[in-house]
């Protein structure tokens, strides 16, 4: 069971063919347990037999929506699920 739940995204984004998938993973880093958060950006579309496929190339119509995808994690990685006022999203400071 924690196995299972160890390998589930912490978050994903999805933005029209567009995903951002949110990792976290522990580490032990001088004794000490340490979290490291990955971001991964794919896009997802259909071949020519009509599979469903998954690449890391974007076109110039999916850039748009990869980057609300980036923005929409990052404003994750930093505030969680809160909804943050604008003057603490000036003020923040990267969490890593």
């Amino acid at each position: 069971m924690e196995e299972e739940l160890r390998n589930r995204p912490e978050k994903v984004i999805k933005v029209g063919g567009v995903t951002a998938t949110i990792w976290s993973n522990v580490r032990d880093v001088n004794g000490v347990p340490t979290e490291f958060k990955k971001v991964i950006i794919k896009r997802t579309f259909l071949d020519k037999d009509g599979d469903f496929k998954e690449t890391n190339s974007f076109g110039a119509r999916d850039l748009a929506k990869a980057r609300i995808a980036i923005d929409e994690a990052l404003r994750y990685l930093y505030f969680g699920d809160e909804t943050p006022k604008k003057e603490e999203q000036q003020e923040a400071e990267a969490p890593f």
